[in-house]
């Protein structure tokens, strides 16, 4: 490995008495020249480290007129250098240099309360226009102000209003730092007149972010998230508790920085007067990746709207229901205006019309991504999402939203897709269904006097409060050295004395629950169907759920908290019950003022802990670790007698066992029906016609990766099982929650055999599941409450039983559907699923009968009752808790 160190001078004077820059932004390249390359190869300048962002200067271009001020900046993701050009009259900049220097004594004599509101600097169209526009005619004498470059399209629209400072003008220098609110759709950054950090620490205003649309579709983290490097907000503006959810809990502000308002625009949408025009409206929003013409033109992007666009099934439908098709081109897409001109259809160029105008006088709207298809339905009119790349645009942080189950409108894949869904709406005459109005109405908050003018008074009484911790959190030095402290060696036994010293001094909260589920990696089992009975019950308690990722719980008393951070640790110390179905980490002891129901996350078959004669795959302190663990259980959860006996035995537990059937089967008797599945087939988009396969192994404990993690390799040839299975089936692959390494799927069999592994909860996968194949997993003993068929492959059966766990049932006698001991047993039972699902089925029912006696579809109800109602509640319930002679408790 060669490293090169390469050093550029760039002298911006010269570059700008010459001419050569303009204002904007330039990116930085690096030009290499090859001896065997004809041509040089650009490499664009990014990756940059903290310390190099932060020591890279600003800098100056002068001629005898004009002052070019060049800011570096990194952006966000890649890091990569660009340049932002700034350029002002060497008066306006001589101007804005000395303000900043005497900036704290004008304030003495400026107006004390002045607002800066704006958009864009070329925008005037969106809530910033509306917002002001709202701001001069109510209140005529406030000291507010709209900034926009005077050479904007949209200038004249505003200018009437008065109190209009164009950008960079002494008079935009002077109120800039002189304001006290600065309030922008976008960063308030675009309404200063200069944005480089020096001018930056000058201002005094609050920043106040009324935002530019309704967030959801896609995840805005990096760009408006509380932790993003480059923007900055005070005041963060939304349109229903949703979307307050949203940023607080996945976008990471505190709910006093939250507030809902609506946006100032929706006062003109929702007002009835402008006709409804038999008007088709098609918005696409834009594909960052295509950064060149020859990007454009290859993209799957360009391909389907042209291929949508110029169909001849397109323009019939619109000959059919008299409707004209109108495209409103994205800014970035605008140069290619002309590849669309040619169709029969009406181009728009963002700047022509007011979008909200072509809104509100478009009788449907069909768009893929864009936060306008809320604007549109809170019309009430039809929205249609045509999203064929959902993977490579929304990314791998995924979107906030469950995008089938919460989007206005209907999603489709396909064009083909597409044209059916929209002949749907012709039939419902236009109408939007009444499922989408509803999903639309949870984005928007009705009010009872102008959205403006809630904005208005929010803003007024708002008092920004912000605290030394978070200054610090959000600080991004602050924040590389708690992600080096975090991988460090220190960090565990310091978050080890602090849990305990917290338990010593902090007061155990007596509404706090704690769930977590498998490890932190899902939102399901046990755990998820207590939480959800008791949100149901609204027993008043607060809830922190244990989650490494993103997890929208619909709950203002719920909170979502990564394992192991720092928060984890506080609110163990706290709570008052803690809910899982596996163990906590062994060195936290429970207080003996908190519960800790231990659900569980299986009816056993092979051999557990102190029941085998072996321990395979484990280190030499695994065994201690779990004893300490399963110490700190106040009760146990079972699902049968047969159940009880083996945690008895295989854990030495002595304590109350609760004999009140799974709680995370109550949804076999509750949500088995065609809505759920149909909303899980279209999230795992599998076809409507394929029957589905669920093949769902167990780890191998000799398969060890070490730390509590193993590796699987896939039993079978997918070349042969795709064979035997033909066209009816698709294969559902679900590996255990430790296996963390295995093969990929191949290529070619990837539209049949589907790894859903990452899918959040297994028991929703059971109720669309046709036939199950498993090994040695408990799962087939939640399955039998299916009452549907499923095999046994056990293609290491000898080793599995005699070495590596054995069995606490017959394996051959006991289990409800046939064992498989050979890849060539397998396809044939998979050419012969009909006369083996009829052979098995007395089998299926009574052992059914025997180890799910109590799955009725309450048991998560049980639990509630039992453990989270008051003492009052609970002497006054039915419920009771007999014991049983071998000490466990039944319901």
């Amino acid at each position: 490995m060669y490293r090169y160190h390469y050093t550029a001078k760039i002298h911006w004077s010269h570059l700008y008495q010459a001419a050569q820059l303009q204002e904007g932004v330039y990116d930085a390249f690096i030009a290499l020249d090859f001896y065997h390359r004809s041509e040089p190869k650009l490499h664009r300048l990014g990756r940059a480290r903290y310390i190099t962002r932060q020591l890279t200067p600003e800098a100056l271009g002068k001629d005898e007129t004009s002052t070019m001020h060049i800011i570096p900046y990194y952006t966000v993701g890649h890091r990569n250098l660009s340049f932002e050009m700034t350029e002002f009259t060497n008066e306006n900049y001589a101007y804005l240099n000395h303000l900043m220097t005497f900036a704290p004594l004008y304030r003495l004599f400026a107006e004390k309360n002045t607002w800066l509101v704006g958009e864009r600097p070329y925008k005037a169209q969106d809530n910033g226009y509306h917002f002001f526009k709202y701001m001069r005619e109510t209140y005529p004498e406030r000291p507010v102000y709209y900034v926009i470059d005077p050479a904007s399209n949209e200038y004249a629209q505003v200018a009437p209003l008065g109190n209009v400072l164009p950008i960079k003008s002494k008079e935009h220098i002077y109120h800039s730092l002189m304001a006290k609110k600065v309030i922008g759709t976008h960063h308030a950054e675009y309404l200063y007149p200069l944005r480089s950090e020096p001018f930056k620490r000058k201002m005094r205003a609050d920043r106040i972010f009324i935002q530019h649309g309704v967030l959801g579709t896609k995840n805005m983290n990096n760009q408006y998230g509380k932790f993003a490097a480059a923007f900055d907000t005070d005041l963060f503006l939304v349109s229903s508790e949703r979307e307050k959810r949203l940023v607080t809990q996945d976008m990471g502000y505190a709910e006093r920085e939250v507030k809902i308002t609506g946006l100032s625009r929706f006062d003109a949408l929702l007002k009835n007067d402008v006709p409804v025009k038999r008007q088709m409206l098609v918005i696409p929003t834009w594909r960052s990746w295509l950064q060149t013409p020859l990007q454009f033109f290859e993209s799957e992007y360009y391909q389907q709207y042209q291929a949508f666009l110029s169909s001849d099934r397109l323009h019939a439908y619109a000959k059919q229901h008299r409707l004209e098709i109108v495209l409103c081109l994205h800014p970035n897409m605008q140069q290619y205006s002309s590849h669309f001109e040619n169709l029969p259809i009406t181009v728009i160029h963002q700047g022509e019309r007011d979008v909200q105008g072509l809104l509100k006088e478009s009788l449907l709207l069909v768009t893929d991504y864009s936060s306008v298809a809320f604007d549109f339905s809170f019309l009430k009119r039809p929205v249609h999402y045509l999203q064929f790349d959902p993977k490579r645009f929304i990314g791998p942080l995924g979107s906030y939203l469950d995008l089938e189950n919460e989007l206005p409108g209907r999603i489709s894949k396909t064009i083909d897709d597409l044209f059916d869904d929209l002949d749907a709406t012709a039939r419902h005459n236009f109408e939007m269904a009444d499922e989408y109005k509803r999903r639309a109405d949870v984005f928007l908050t009705k009010t009872d006097t102008t959205y403006s003018d809630q904005v208005y008074q929010t803003i007024a009484n708002y008092t920004k409060q912000t605290s030394l911790f978070e200054k610090i959190q959000t600080n991004e030095a602050a924040n590389i050295l708690f992600k080096v402290y975090r991988r460090s060696r220190f960090y565990f036994p310091t978050m080890k004395a602090g849990y305990r010293l917290m338990q010593r001094v902090l007061p155990v909260d007596p509404k706090l629950v704690v769930f977590e589920s498998g490890l932190g990696k899902h939102y399901a089992d046990s755990p998820r169907y207590i939480y959800e009975e008791l949100k149901k019950q609204a027993l008043g308690y607060k809830v922190v759920w244990i989650y490494n990722k993103k997890l929208y719980l619909g709950d203002p008393n719920a909170k979502v908290v990564k394992r192991l951070s720092p928060a984890y640790f506080y609110y163990m110390a706290t709570a008052k019950f803690w809910v899982n179905n596996q163990n906590f980490p062994h060195y936290m002891t429970r207080r003996k003022e908190t519960t800790y129901i231990q659900t569980w996350h299986g009816t056993p078959l092979k051999k557990m802990l102190f029941d085998l004669d072996e321990i395979h795959g484990r280190d030499e302190g695994y065994v201690e670790r779990v004893t300490n663990a399963i110490q700190q259980w106040s009760v146990l959860l079972s699902p049968s007698p047969y159940a009880t006996n083996i945690f008895r035995s295989a854990f030495q537990y002595g304590g109350p066992v609760v004999e009140s059937g799974y709680p995370r089967n109550d949804l076999f008797f509750t949500a088995n029906n065609a809505a759920t599945i149909e909303r899980i087939r279209t999230q795992l988009q599998l076809p409507e016609d394929k029957k589905v396969i669920l093949y769902a192994p167990t780890f191998r404990d000799h398969q060890s990766l070490g730390k509590g993690k193993f590796y699987f390799d896939y039993p079978f040839d997918f070349d042969r099982v795709a064979e035997a299975l033909g066209d009816e089936y698709v294969f559902l692959i679900r590996t255990h929650v430790l296996v963390t390494k295995k093969p990929k799927i191949p290529a070619q069999h990837r539209e049949q055999f589907i790894d859903v592994t990452a899918y959040p909860d297994i028991q929703e996968l059971y109720l669309i599941t046709d036939l199950l194949i498993t090994d040695y997993s408990s799962v087939f003993f939640d399955f039998a409450n299916m009452n549907r068929p499923m095999m046994f492959y056990a293609y290491d059966l000898d080793l599995y039983r005699d070495t590596l766990r054995g069995f606490y049932l017959d394996y051959y006698n006991d289990l409800p559907g046939p064992i498989l001991e050979t890849e060539e047993a397998l396809l044939h039972a998979l050419s012969d699923i009909p006369r083996l699902t009829k052979m098995y089925q007395a089998q299926l029912d009574t052992f059914r009968a025997t180890y799910g006696p109590m799955e009725d579809g309450f048991a998560a109800s049980r639990v509630v009752d039992a453990y989270f109602k008051t003492d009052q509640m609970m002497r006054t319930q039915t419920l009771e808790l007999l014991e049983q002679p071998d000490g466990s408790y039944s319901v």
